[in-house]
C-alpha cells in the first residue's frame, strides 16, 4: 500500500513536492507505520519508481536470447525489440516521466543509483548489439552506443510524449503504425526500405 500510494503521490506531485507525510495519508497509515519500512523519502523513491523500472531493464535481453541458437530475421527481430519498448514504455509512462521531471531534485545517492543501472543497461545493449553485428554484418560499429540511445529515445518519446510529438485525432496512428515506422526507420534509415539490391 506504502509503495503504491508513494508511486501515486511521485507522480501527480514530483519528487521535490512530494512528502512522506502525504504519502503516508494517501496509504493511510501513519508515518510510524511508514517509517518502520522505509528509511526517508529517497528510499521511498527508489523502491516505487525506479525499482520497477530498473528491474524492466534487466530482464528485456531474455528476447534477444531466445533467438541466439536459431536467429530471428532482421525485420522480426527488430520489430519485436522495438514492440516490447514500446510496451515498457507505456506501461511506464508515469514512472519515465516522473524520473525526468525530477532531475537534479532527486538526492544524490538516488541519482548514482539510477545513473549505474542505466550505464548497466546500455552497456548489456551495447554488447547485444555488438554480438549481433557479426551475425549482421550490414550493422555499423560506427556510433553504434548513440545509434541504440536514439533509438530508444524515439521509442520512449512516442509513447511518453505523444500529446508533443503525435498527430492527434483521426490522424494519430496505431500502436502497430509506430512500431512499424520504427522498426524500418532503426532498419534502413530514413529511406524507409533497404537500399536497391539489398544489404551487402
Amino acid at each position: 500500500m506504502i509503495l503504491a500510494a508513494a508511486e501515486r503521490v511521485f507522480s501527480n506531485k514530483g519528487y521535490l513536492a512530494a512528502t512522506t507525510d502525504e504519502i503516508a495519508a494517501d496509504a493511510g497509515v501513519a508515518r510510524s507505520v511508514l517509517y518502520r519500512h522505509f528509511n526517508n523519502k529517497a528510499d521511498l523513491f527508489q523502491r516505487s519508481v525506479l525499482l520497477p523500472f530498473v528491474e524492466f531493464l534487466r530482464n528485456y535481453s531474455q528476447v534477444w536470447r531466445s533467438q541466439v541458437d536459431q536467429p530471428w530475421s532482421d525485420e522480426r527481430l527488430m520489430q519485436t525489440m522495438v514492440a516490447l519498448f514500446y510496451d515498457s514504455f507505456e506501461t511506464h509512462r508515469d514512472t519515465i516521466l516522473t524520473i525526468a521531471v525530477a532531475g537534479d531534485d532527486i538526492d544524490s545517492e538516488t541519482n548514482a543509483y539510477l545513473n549505474t543501472e542505466l550505464d548497466r543497461f546500455f552497456a548489456t545493449m551495447l554488447m547485444i548489439s555488438e554480438n549481433e553485428i557479426h551475425r549482421r554484418p550490414w550493422m555499423s560499429l560506427d556510433g553504434l552506443d548513440l545509434t541504440i540511445r536514439l533509438t530508444l529515445g524515439s521509442i520512449a518519446a512516442s509513447v511518453v510524449l505523444s500529446r508533443l510529438f503525435m498527430p492527434r485525432g483521426a490522424a494519430a496512428p496505431s500502436r502497430e503504425d509506430v512500431i512499424e515506422h520504427i522498426t524500418r526507420m532503426t532498419l534502413w534509415g530514413l529511406r524507409l526500405s533497404a537500399p536497391p539490391g539489398g544489404i551487402d
